[in-house]
């Protein structure tokens, strides 16, 4: 499954909307994820938004 995001304006991609793609990209595995290593970008690469995106991975492999 390919999921694919576009930015519609100049502010970029919502992270509401990067949040919907990153559960619907977890919905195959459900039930089937028993270990998952997650690693969050150190303090050189804040910008990148990688934080957030390991935040909503993390909350929902844990259901939240």
């Amino acid at each position: 499954m390919d999921i694919i995001l576009k930015s519609k304006d100049a502010f970029g991609i919502s992270m509401k909307d990067i949040e919907k793609s990153l559960r619907k990209s977890l919905l195959p595995y459900q039930g089937k994820i028993t270990k998952v290593l997650l690693i969050p970008p150190d303090y050189t690469r804040m910008h990148s938004g990688g934080g957030g995106i390991t935040n909503i991975y993390y909350n929902a492999l844990n259901g939240s």
